[in-house]
């Protein structure tokens, strides 16, 4: 019985406070991250869904609708802030993969060497142990 009561209870703040809170919420997103409008019904998906877990807290809250907008509101910076850690995650990334591009790596590697000696064809393991005194 106390289950039908909680549907009850939810059914009727849902639908009382649902347009007020969405209003409340693009308006709230248009000033704070234009980005996230597409995300309105998510973000409010996630605040009713608080809701539900703390009904036994609010069935006696005299202003639900305020709770309501006050809930979205940290649920969209919540948002914003792991949005804005992912585009920095995302910038320090594309920084690290902009390496300077070389037009020959091996010519690159090649002049930079102190010594180079012959292929492996040619007995150059023989020739640079010979080079540096190990045999």
């Amino acid at each position: 019985m106390s289950d039908c009561k909680y549907t009850l209870w939810f059914d009727q703040t849902y639908s009382d406070t649902y347009l007020t809170v969405r209003r409340a919420g693009r308006i709230l997103l248009a000033h704070l991250c234009p980005a996230l409008l597409g995300d309105v019904d998510e973000l409010l998906d996630i605040t009713y869904s608080d809701m539900s877990r703390k009904e036994w807290l609010l069935r006696r809250h005299p202003n639900i609708t305020g709770w309501l907008i006050v809930a979205f509101r940290y649920v969209v910076y919540h948002r914003i802030r792991a949005w804005y850690r992912q585009q920095r995650v995302l910038v320090r990334c594309a920084n690290e993969l902009r390496v300077e591009r070389v037009a020959d790596p091996v010519a690159e590697a090649l002049n930079a060497a102190d010594y180079v000696t012959a292929s492996v064809d040619d007995d150059g393991i023989r020739k640079a142990l010979e080079k540096f005194g190990v045999i």
